[in-house]
């Protein structure tokens, strides 16, 4: 797999391109949040800032092909990912100032109460899609199916123990 580096050159890219008009997609969250994300044109990596006003865990996932950075910048998350043959759940905290690498194909999902604020930095091969258009962004239900009925008390437990 390529490595992955940010250079000022990157940088200048991206301010060049917000100033020619090109502005980042804002994505209005009505039940829990908004999210603004940049893209590139050149190589497909995502970079989004993702605020939250009412506690929801996002629809599990993963990403064939990139590497997924999250990181804190304000509260707390309970990030959630599977692992082992058994397909077994792993909720932990992270909080602020903390952050997360997400694998490629690896199945996750994040619970952001309200006031939480997240960076995420996707990255790597960004041309492997699925059938519904959602280019590299595949549902992961078994996932869901260990997390979604947790509610923040729960997630306090399970997360607290499992940190690392």
């Amino acid at each position: 797999m390529k490595e992955f580096k940010l250079s000022i050159e990157d940088i200048i890219k991206m301010a060049q391109r917000i100033m020619e008009g090109r502005s980042p997609d804002y994505e209005n969250l009505p039940s829990h949040g908004l999210r603004v994300q940049l893209t590139s044109e050149d190589d497909g990596s995502v970079y989004s800032r993702t605020s939250c006003f009412k506690g929801v865990w996002q629809d599990s996932h993963y990403h064939a092909g990139m590497r997924e950075i999250i990181a804190v910048q304000e509260g707390w998350i309970a990030f959630a990912d599977l692992f082992g043959a058994k397909g077994l759940a792993n909720v932990r905290i992270l909080r602020k100032g903390e952050s997360v690498t997400v694998q490629p194909c690896m199945s996750h999902s994040i619970y952001m109460p309200a006031g939480a604020v997240i960076h995420s930095l996707q990255f790597g091969d960004t041309v492997v899609g699925n059938a519904d258009g959602q280019k590299n962004w595949h549902v992961s239900p078994e996932l869901d199916k260990h997390i979604k009925h947790l509610d923040e008390e729960q997630i306090a437990i399970y997360g607290n123990r499992n940190r690392r």
